[in-house]
């Protein structure tokens, strides 16, 4: 459900616009209105890692074809598997050649040891809070 927008056939507005580095914009338009996870596709930032790959998105937002759109499977927690997706190194799952890039079947095979949904629940809320106090302090 993922589509581009082009900057100049982009109209301003309300809504989040994603891409693989988070929100790049603000659109007058929305594909999704749940909290999903979002892995960037493709870019230098893959294995430079100069910002977050993967982030949440929640409430009314666009995402463009740069990121991988995540639903976690029942039993799962949104920012626990976030976290464990952000903290992953993918320089072996790269597929690009002249740029990084995540294909959607190499993504499929990214492991992430998940405990029970009570504690990945309770890690998750701990980074949550601490997102929160970060964005805080800052």
């Amino acid at each position: 459900m993922r589509k581009p927008l082009e900057g100049a056939k982009r109209i301003s507005g309300p809504y989040p616009y994603y891409g693989a580095s988070g929100i790049v914009d603000y659109v007058d338009g929305y594909l999704f209105d749940e909290e999903l996870i979002l892995l960037s596709e493709d870019g230098a930032n893959i294995t430079d890692r100069n910002y977050p790959v993967c982030f949440l998105a929640s409430g009314k937002y666009w995402v463009n074809n740069h990121a991988h759109v995540l639903r976690t499977k029942q039993g799962n927690e949104n920012n626990f598997i976030c976290n464990s997706l952000e903290r992953k190194d993918y320089t072996q799952y790269n597929t690009g050649m002249a740029m990084p890039k995540l294909n959607k079947e190499t993504c499929k095979k990214i492991p992430i040891l998940c405990p029970g949904f009570e504690e990945q629940k309770k890690i998750g809320d701990y980074f949550r809070s601490l997102d929160n106090l970060i964005t805080l302090h800052q």
